[in-house]
């Protein structure tokens, strides 16, 4: 499939579920719901686990892997959407070395915001570490999602069930590779 049709593909289905609200330690404003493999961030009471969604929404996810094979440069076992999200400045916590950040979506405004510099992220990927540099979305109007592509960080207290080099943010682990484990 040709890249633009996996982005409409995505897009398609992004627009077609209804994906439940999820508020972010009650900061962000919109939906926010995560695919692949998930910690269980709030409190970190157990392992890294296979996401709900990944089966529940499994066309969605199917796409959002297809479209992935196509632009992330490195492998990485989770992906989340944000949509129609407002968050202020921030860094991330959990997310393993680079991540890859991609807009789809019929809106306006809405610039990624990058260590203070304007991205265009409409069906541009951006590649950035996200636990090292702040960045937030500009306000926008019509319907915005972002999907990001990201390594998860096992917690400390989990790392002895895994392999050696579990956090290495250079590990080659595929989505379901992790899973296995």
């Amino acid at each position: 499939m040709e890249l633009s049709e996996l982005y409409k593909n995505a897009e398609r289905l992004l627009n077609l579920y209804n994906l439940p609200e999820q508020k972010y330690k009650g900061k962000s404003k919109g939906r926010r719901n995560t695919f692949g493999i998930v910690c269980h961030v709030l409190k970190y009471t157990r392992p890294p686990f296979s996401c709900s969604n990944n089966t529940r929404y499994p066309e969605l996810f199917q796409a959002l892997r297809d479209l992935g094979d196509q632009i992330v440069p490195f492998t990485y076992d989770a992906i989340t959407i944000n949509q129609n999200t407002v968050m202020g400045p921030h860094k991330d916590k959990g997310n393993l070395g680079s991540s890859l950040l991609i807009t789809l979506g019929d809106y306006t405004g809405g610039s990624f915001i990058l260590e203070g510099v304007p991205q265009n992220t409409l069906y541009n990927p951006i590649v950035f570490n996200g636990d090292e540099k702040e960045h937030y979305a500009e306000a926008f109007q019509g319907t915005r999602f972002s999907i990001i592509y990201f390594k998860i960080t096992v917690p400390d207290k989990f790392v002895h069930l895994y392999p050696e080099g579990v956090n290495d943010p250079n590990r080659d682990w595929s989505l379901m590779d992790l899973h296995s484990i």
